[in-house]
């Protein structure tokens, strides 16, 4: 990963720009006002291959799959079941690579 600095606004807001290897490419926008913070980020693809774009698309389904499993009543661990179920179903080579959760719920 190659940081390539970071870019404070007069608004106080901080621009980090990564870029990762793979032609992808990760900004991480970070600001602060008073006494709020916050952190939005965004991945861009630049010029996938094909592999990368069915890999996009399997996780937007797969994302799909989690929020369907989503049911009042339901554990939220069936969510995470059926995500990894739907994602290693279609590509049990990459399934080793995915993160150990989905997302954060709060109650």
């Amino acid at each position: 990963m190659l940081h390539f600095g970071s870019i404070v606004s007069t608004l106080g807001v901080r621009y980090n720009v990564f870029y990762f290897l793979f032609n992808i490419k990760t900004n991480l926008i970070k600001l602060k006002i008073q006494s709020y913070c916050t952190n939005v980020a965004r991945t861009l693809m630049v010029m996938p291959t094909q592999e990368m774009e069915e890999l996009y698309e399997l996780l937007l389904t797969t994302e799909a799959a989690v929020i369907e499993a989503l049911k009042p009543g339901r554990p939220i661990s069936a969510a995470y079941e059926a995500g990894t179920k739907h994602f290693g179903e279609r590509k049990p080579e990459f399934a080793q690579y995915l993160v150990k959760n989905f997302g954060y719920i709060f109650y």
